[in-house]
């Protein structure tokens, strides 16, 4: 498991953690639930996000954070834009 950079476009969150083996615990049972997560460090926060789907497209974003909402497990996942680089 290694975190991803931070880099632009929309993420669909479905945990973010200040410790490094929550995040990593939530990642673990994730994967063994069929899923195929990231992990990123957003270091201007200081936290892991967990995400399960990254793209530059927007529309594309919100329609997977709604099929991911339909999922009552899910319900609470949003999408999250880093601004960009300075």
């Amino acid at each position: 498991i290694s975190t991803s950079p931070t880099r632009t476009g929309y993420y669909l969150v479905v945990g973010v953690y200040g410790k490094e083996e929550n995040a990593l615990r939530n990642f673990s049972n994730l994967r063994s639930a069929g899923l195929n997560p990231q992990m990123m460090f957003v270091e201007e926060k200081g936290y892991y996000y967990i995400y399960l789907f990254h793209s530059t497209n927007r529309v594309e974003a919100v329609r997977e954070l709604e099929k991911v909402r339909s999922n009552n497990k899910f319900y609470g996942a949003w999408i999250y834009s880093p601004p960009p680089p300075k």
